[in-house]
C-alpha cells in the first residue's frame, strides 16, 4: 500500500516573512494556474493548494510563500545526503513541503507526515494469451502420465474384482466390473453391486481409496 499525502512540517522558528513552502508540479495535486491574475510570483492551483488555503482560513495569521524544488525530485537519500524537497526541508531552505508525496519508512525517520488522504495500489496489466478452444480441453486437468496410471488402475481393479467374483462361481461380467470401478473411483458409489460376498468386499476395500 502506498500513501500519497501532502506534507506539512513547521520549523521551530517561523520568520516574519512567513512559511517557505516548497512544492512540485504534479497533476492534480499541484499545477500552474494560468487563470490567476494576482501579483504573486508563482500561480498555483490543485488539491494540495486547496488544503493549504483551508488551513489559512482557519489560522489567518499564517503567511506563506511558494517556490518550486530545484531538482524536481521528491527526495531520496544518496550517500548520506537528501536531495529533492526532502533535502531543502532538512537544510532549512524550506519550512514546509506541500506535494503529493509517498510515505516511506526512511522518510518517516526524518520528517513528520500529515494524515494520508489517498491510497494508491500498484499492479501489472498484461495481455492475456489467445488460446484455441479444444474439444479435449477437459483432459488437461491431469498430465498424460496421470491419465495412464488412472487407466491402469481402472483395468487392474476391474479385472481383479472380476477374477474374485468368478472364483465364487457367481461372477459379474467384466463390463459390469469396469462400470462399478469407475463409479467407485469417482466417489459416486457402486452402480452395479457384485453378486457375491468377495466382490462386495473388494469394492468396499477399493472404495476406501478412491
Amino acid at each position: 500500500m502506498i500513501f500519497i499525502i501532502p506534507f506539512f512540517y513547521l520549523s521551530s522558528v517561523v520568520t516574519s516573512l512567513g512559511l517557505k513552502v516548497v512544492t512540485k508540479i504534479e497533476h492534480p495535486f499541484v499545477e500552474f494556474d494560468e487563470d490567476n491574475t494576482d501579483n504573486s510570483s508563482i500561480k498555483l492551483k490543485g488539491f494540495c493548494i486547496d488544503l493549504l488555503e483551508l488551513i489559512v482560513e482557519k489560522y489567518p495569521d499564517i503567511k506563506y510563500t511558494f517556490h518550486l524544488v530545484q531538482d524536481s525530485g521528491y527526495g531520496n537519500l544518496v550517500n548520506g545526503t537528501w536531495n529533492g524537497m526532502m533535502g531543502e526541508l532538512l537544510r532549512g531552505e524550506a519550512d514546509m513541503i506541500l506535494a503529493g508525496m509517498t510515505i516511506t519508512s526512511l522518510r518517516d525517520q526524518y520528517v513528520q507526515f500529515s494524515k494520508p488522504f489517498m491510497n494508491a495500489n500498484l499492479g501489472f496489466v498484461m495481455k492475456s494469451a489467445q488460446k484455441e478452444i479444444s474439444w479435449y480441453g477437459y483432459l488437461n486437468v491431469f498430465d498424460v502420465y496421470v491419465w495412464v496410471l488412472l487407466m491402469i488402475s481402472l483395468l487392474s481393479i476391474s479385472v481383479f474384482i472380476w477374477l474374485v467374483s468368478d472364483i465364487e462361481s457367481e461372477g459379474s461380467p467384466i463390463l459390469d466390473c469396469i462400470m462399478n470401478t469407475i463409479s467407485v473411483m469417482t466417489t459416486q458409489g457402486p452402480v452395479i453391486n457384485p453378486k457375491n460376498v468377495a466382490g462386495k468386499v473388494m469394492c468396499a476395500f477399493f472404495g476406501c481409496f478412491p
